[in-house]
Parts: C-alpha cells; sequence; structure tokens
C-alpha cells in the first residue's frame, strides 16, 4: 500500500481489533472516534473528530493546497494526462482550488474506483468517483457516525438492526424484485439507519446531508459527431492510463457495451487479456468470439 501525503498524522487505535488480513479487503472505515480502527490498517487523524482506518492494499494519497486539504481512496485515472500517478492527478484536482465547486469540477474526466474526502476550515464533506463504483455507506447514532465500504464493515464496530417493515420484506421478495437481479435503487438498505451515497452526491459530515452536486447547470446539447468523438477520447484515454498502472484483463461478450470497450483498447491490445466466459452447456456450441478477438 502507498501512503503519499504533505500531511498525515498517523495515529493507533484506542482499542486494538485484530483481524484476518482478507477481511474487508481495500476497505476503509472512517469514523468519530479513534477507538474504531484496525491496528494492522492504516490510520490516519484527520482532525479531532474523524479518523480514518484504511485495509494496507487501499492506497491513500493527500494533497493541500491553501486551506484544503484532500484525501483520496482507491485509484484515479486521468483519459487526457494517462501517466500521472494517483497522487499527481489529486494534485491537479486541489491545485488553484477555492472551494469544493472547483475540486469537483476538476474531477468531471477522472475515471477509476475512487473517494475524495475534502476538508477546509469550515467544512467537510466526502464523494466518490462518477458511478460510485468506490462505495460509501454511512451511519450514525448518538455516540458518533461511521463510514464505511459496505454495512458490513460498519456493522463490526457497532450493532445494525435489520429492518423487518413489511413494506420492504414485500420488496425484496416480490417477483419484480427478483427478476431484476436485485436491483436497489435508492440510498436505504436493509439496515435501520444505515445509508448509501449515490453517485454525484456528497455527504456533508458536519450538517450530515447528502447533496446532489452534479450537474449543477444545464447541461448543453452537443452534436452527435461530436460528442462520439469526446467520448471515444475519455474511453481511450482511460483504458491506456489504466494499463500504465498494472496489467489489465477485459471480458469480452456479445454486449454493445464490451464490444465498444473492445474497439476502444485497440491500440493497446497487445497489453490486454481478453477472455470470454462460456457455460457448460454451451461448450459444444459453435463459437466465433475466439476467432473475432485473434482476427481484431
Amino acid at each position: 500500500m502507498k501512503l503519499n501525503s504533505d500531511s498525515v498524522t498517523k495515529t493507533k487505535p484506542e482499542r486494538k481489533y485484530t483481524i484476518n488480513p482478507l477481511l474487508f479487503k481495500r476497505q476503509f472505515i472512517l469514523s468519530s472516534s479513534p477507538e474504531f480502527g484496525f491496528s494492522e490498517w492504516n490510520n490516519i487523524k484527520l482532525n479531532d473528530s474523524a479518523y480514518l482506518s484504511v485495509h494496507p492494499e487501499l492506497e491513500v494519497n493527500q494533497s493541500c493546497w491553501n486551506s484544503i486539504r484532500l484525501t483520496l481512496l482507491g485509484f484515479a485515472v486521468d483519459p487526457f494526462a494517462p501517466d500521472k500517478s494517483n497522487k499527481e492527478v489529486l494534485d491537479q484536482i486541489v491545485r488553484g482550488a477555492k472551494n469544493f465547486e472547483d475540486v469537483a469540477a476538476n474531477t468531471n474526466a477522472l475515471a477509476g474506483r475512487w473517494i475524495i474526502l475534502y476538508q477546509d476550515a469550515t467544512s467537510f464533506k466526502i464523494f466518490n468517483d462518477p458511478v460510485g463504483q468506490r462505495r460509501v455507506y454511512y451511519f450514525r447514532n448518538r455516540d458518533g457516525f461511521l463510514l464505511g465500504s459496505d454495512p458490513s464493515i460498519i456493522g463490526h464496530f457497532v450493532k445494525l438492526e435489520e429492518d423487518k417493515s413489511k413494506d420492504l420484506q414485500d420488496f425484496i421478495t416480490s417477483p419484480k424484485f427478483q427478476k431484476a437481479e436485485h436491483c436497489w435503487m435508492g440510498a436505504n438498505t436493509i439496515y435501520i439507519g444505515v445509508k448509501h451515497l449515490m453517485p454525484n452526491h456528497y455527504l456533508d459530515l458536519h450538517q450530515w446531508k447528502a447533496v446532489r452536486y452534479w450537474p449543477n447547470k444545464h447541461l448543453e446539447k452537443v452534436d452527435l459527431m461530436q460528442g462520439a468523438e469526446i467520448a471515444s477520447a475519455i474511453l481511450k484515454g482511460s483504458i491506456l492510463a489504466a494499463s500504465k498502472r498494472g496489467p489489465l484483463a477485459l471480458a469480452v461478450t456479445a454486449g454493445w457495451d464490451s464490444r465498444v470497450l473492445l474497439a476502444a483498447s485497440r491500440e493497446i491490445s497487445k497489453d490486454i487479456t481478453y477472455f470470454v466466459s462460456v457455460p457448460e452447456d454451451a461448450k459444444k456450441r459453435s463459437c466465433r468470439c475466439g476467432n473475432t478477438i485473434k482476427a481484431f
């Protein structure tokens, strides 16, 4: 795990929790008390009422500009600057920023799986990548707050009460829910008081309120070909940037999104492992995918 920072205050949890290294792998816990954290993890004091505990394999970076301090969990790639590291991307985000709005705007083109904690003299906010791939769940009671990658890590430190309400039980046992592959919309969870931070929202930890920050203005229409060129540049640049961080593997299906990514990776196809998943009952069927990839 890399921990790069302009100013990090590392701490040890007041209570020593021991943990299997595979449990909660690449996850984090942010709480109002130094009591909650794992001694084997990287523990960082953000202020007198916010303590961060991060799994050793989840990269952490920090950067400051004037009164603003950012903490990045995970990886962020810039499609227009593919050679930049996570720390360099974070420095780019905060440089010249005057407020949260500037910071959020500077992440518009970024891909990856990341969380950013924003702090200045009067505010403390947390937000994540545009589609919420690195998840944030949050919980508060009279003793304080906890945020984590999943309700289970929050439940490791405090007892959570499962919602047994009739409305929820009717929903999760409904044919519609089963048919939709258990798709769950919205911020609520099966635990009372535990919320899921939605994409394009930030959580204000002082006000304890989730706020939508994007879009913050009317979105202008763009020409079809112009839009295609912009999207193509972002996809190709993101894949190139990711390939510079480590080896890549790409699943190939007959789906439209899969084929778009296949096309976007063409220029670096020699550096990517492509694979297909063939069910047991389909092995005897003719499969053209392998020959297509080979020709590609």
